[in-house]
């Protein structure tokens, strides 16, 4: 988990450095059509781990439980190649409706054919980068399922430094809406894709070899993994409606302003998450092991720790972004954007609550609990959008932000860290009563 957390911080703070970089720079070389466009097209990639049908993740445990046999990744080596067909195919299919979706919504929000065609382009040529990347991330699961996730971090990270340098290079040289949303999505699905040919060559080598599985096999074989796998469709889908389509609601009811506006304040507040997300998902397999092997003591000490350090960093960080926001935002939006300081405040205490929910994500996780968590998160995500919606027709962009952070706390928050609290509590009440009862048989 610490290696994890450390090769983490690459990404991360490369991430939070490319936005701070860029934003002044894309704000300054484009109109605010075309940098509301960029902010659209380049979302796409938070939703890379949502669409990949959540195959990803419903074999984490089963890759883990695998490496630690006699036979190693080999066990699951025939279900991996299925897997690995299916997402290719899912990638296609992605492309292909995502491009017809970015076509309606370009017709919705231009007015003139030239324009619809300039809108539906780069949203396309973002999904184009997104779906590349989606056969890529499995290996990063198998990495995380061996608790060697630190591996895809760090390709992670110098994908994104190669992301700052492109985008970069672009803006300076060759400001072009096209070219920066290539140089700024497709560098991380390259070293994604070397990651993923360095972890079969050092863990399957013989998958490499192995005999092309046809797709209808690779579905009959993987049905389990599939079923599965659509509860974490709704969990991730949960995130991309409550968070990652933001940009999309305020152009479709507010325009292009409001997008500009919400992107620059939420531009210094991308630290908050990864101040937890360091190390959240490395906490699942560590999670699972205790939970397994009934350290039921060891596992309340660990989540109970965890979900303190989350909250108190996060409240630190929070409040100095709060009170050195005049210099921040003045950078940020390159004096062409006044950040209301309540606005700050409310993404302080949404900040607060993403955080101790990503912990409490991974503690459901462990416990297999993800049936009840995704029905959960889903009621959860629609009163949240919902609110969002009736919010910026309402009272505007600011409330907007207050009613999105009050939503997320409440309907969101609060009951997935019930859920995990009242689940441990109660699979540790029935192991000891399980454990008392074998004591006491004649």
């Amino acid at each position: 988990m610490v290696r994890f957390g450390a090769a983490s911080a690459l990404p991360r703070f490369t991430a939070v450095a490319t936005a701070v970089v860029l934003t002044p720079l894309a704000i300054q070389r484009f109109s605010p059509g075309d940098y509301a466009l960029w902010v659209l097209a380049v979302q796409v990639p938070s939703m890379i781990v949502a669409f990949d049908f959540g195959l990803g993740f419903s074999v984490v445990n089963r890759i883990g439980q695998a490496y630690r046999s006699p036979d190693g990744l080999a066990a699951v080596a025939t279900e991996l190649a299925g897997i690995r067909v299916l997402l290719r195919v899912a990638a296609g299919g992605w492309f292909v409706l995502g491009a017809a979706l970015a076509l309606a919504y370009s017709t919705s929000i231009a007015q003139s054919w030239p324009d619809v065609l300039h809108a539906a382009v780069a949203l396309s040529l973002g999904l184009l980068c997104f779906a590349a990347g989606i056969p890529s991330s499995l290996w990063g699961r198998a990495q995380l399922a061996i608790e060697q996730g630190h591996r895809n971090a760090l390709w992670e990270g110098v994908g994104k430094l190669a992301t700052l340098v492109c985008s970069g290079a672009v803006l300076l040289w060759a400001p072009n809406l096209f070219l920066l949303i290539a140089a700024y999505m497709m560098p991380t699905t390259l070293f994604a894709w070397l990651n993923g040919r360095l972890f079969l060559r050092r863990h399957l080598d013989g998958l490499r070899g192995h005999p092309k599985v046809a797709l209808k096999d690779a579905w009959r074989a993987n049905r389990g993994s599939i079923l599965y796998a659509r509860f974490f469709v709704i969990l991730q889908l949960g995130y991309v409606v409550g968070t990652a389509i933001d940009p999309y609601v305020l152009q479709f009811f507010s325009g292009a302003t409001d997008v500009q506006y919400v992107s620059v304040l939420r531009r210094p507040f991308d630290a908050l998450p990864m101040l937890t997300s360091l190390y959240s998902v490395a906490l699942w397999p560590v999670f699972g092991r205790m939970y397994h092997a009934r350290q039921w003591s060891r596992l309340w000490t660990g989540y109970g720790l965890t979900l303190s350090a989350a909250f108190l960093s996060t409240l630190a960080v929070g409040g100095a972004l709060y009170w050195g926001r005049d210099p921040i935002y003045t950078y940020l939006g390159s004096g062409a954007v006044d950040i209301d300081a309540a606005d700050v405040q409310w993404l302080v205490l949404q900040g607060v609550a993403n955080s101790v929910f990503l912990i409490s994500n991974m503690m459901l996780y462990a416990q297999d609990r993800v049936r009840r968590f995704a029905l959960v998160n889903l009621v959860g995500t629609v009163l949240v959008l919902t609110s969002k919606v009736c919010a910026i027709q309402l009272g505007g962009v600011h409330a907007f932000v207050s009613v999105g952070a009050c939503a997320y706390l409440v309907a969101v928050t609060i009951p997935t860290l019930v859920l995990a609290f009242h689940g441990l509590r109660a699979d540790a009440r029935r192991a000891d009563e399980l454990t008392h009862t074998r004591h006491f048989e004649p």
